[in-house]
């Protein structure tokens, strides 16, 4: 040891935790130090408690005496230029802005719609937040939130809505739970009925919903579907009312292959498919509206552009007409999206 710089050694020592074990071949490292040219040594690893590892080799270039100085003098200004670039570069990764970015990249590689909205939301979401308004683009985030962001962006990344992702979303003031295959509301979206429907996990969904937000004795939930005989017993039971809101199946079957893989791999395709013309369940419920409402009840159903054409020659059609066609009306988007009859 005599013929080692004491000092260098000593000061290396105490800041990169390195314990010299033998003065010749054999070197303890703290894991989280390691960080010099493996070409200065032959190197085989036996894990050690506590984090640590035992480094076993031999020096290649010059005896020992001499290479034992220069590699800690080397090892020392290498981990101080790696510290100082590591530290850089996770400053620029680990903010709200950078974690935004490296994603947003990512999910339009996978053309994924809305990337960046979808990260924000998600970043929000794990700080605690609904949005980034307000929340300083420079701020750090911890280890365990950026795990969390990569955990839920890898599920954007395979097309699933961001809905599901964060598992709820507000809608007209009101946050509501979701989770798949349940149905999405959506700012387009301005009519939604929930009362009747064909699946069981929408029908728990809203009956969950129901009961966290108070209304539960304002509300009855029937499960099956329109055209089925007990369901419609059921809804005579209750009837009559003063108004029906629908938002029914009305994509055509053979328009399915079309939407959006977020929609197709994640959505309850019972929700979407209104049979050959997209029309199938709207029959159902023209047909049992003369038997639920009252005389010059409202009748407001979303369906898809090009569709309140037909539904006024399916109203027209009718001998002993008991419906009369009003209008149909835009989205937000200015799409033909919702149709309003009303009974004679």
């Amino acid at each position: 040891m005599s013929s080692i710089n004491a000092t260098l050694l000593r000061l290396a020592l105490q800041q990169y935790r390195i314990l010299l074990c033998s003065s010749k071949s054999q070197i303890l490292l703290h894991s989280r130090s390691f960080g010099f040219q493996s070409s200065l040594l032959s190197l085989s690893w036996q894990a050690r408690r506590s984090g640590e590892e035992t480094l076993r080799g031999k020096w290649m270039h010059a005896k020992p005496t001499a290479t034992v100085s220069r590699v800690i003098a080397q090892f020392s200004m290498r981990r101080i230029h790696n510290e100082k670039t590591e530290i850089t570069s996770e400053r620029g990764h680990t903010t709200v802005e950078g974690v935004c970015r490296r994603w947003t990249e990512r999910l339009q590689k996978e053309s994924i719609p809305e990337a960046r909205v979808s990260v924000e939301y998600i970043v929000a979401y794990v700080l605690g937040n609904k949005t980034l308004h307000g929340v300083d683009a420079q701020c750090g985030l911890s280890e365990e939130q950026l795990q969390e962001v990569d955990t839920l962006c890898e599920r954007r990344l395979q097309h699933e809505p961001v809905q599901y992702v964060l598992g709820k979303w507000d809608f007209d003031d009101i946050e509501l739970k979701l989770r798949p295959p349940v149905f999405i509301p959506r700012p387009e979206t301005e009519l939604q009925a929930v009362a009747v429907d064909v699946s069981c996990e929408a029908c728990s969904l809203t009956e969950e919903n129901a009961q966290r937000l108070g209304l539960t004795d304002r509300l009855t939930v029937v499960q099956g579907r329109v055209g089925d005989e007990a369901v419609q017993k059921r809804l005579k039971v209750l009837s009559p009312f003063n108004i029906l809101v629908s938002n029914p199946p009305y994509i055509p079957s053979h328009q399915l292959s079309t939407l959006e893989p977020q929609i197709l791999m994640y959505e309850d395709q019972a929700a979407l498919d209104g049979g050959e013309d997209g029309l199938n369940v709207v029959r159902d419920i023209l047909k049992l509206c003369p038997y639920l409402l009252n005389s010059n009840s409202d009748i407001l159903m979303e369906i898809q552009p090009g569709q309140p054409d037909e539904i006024e020659q399916i109203v027209s059609d009718v001998k002993e007409p008991h419906l009369h066609f009003v209008s149909s009306y835009n989205d937000y988007l200015e799409r033909e999206r919702f149709c309003h009859l009303r009974t004679v």
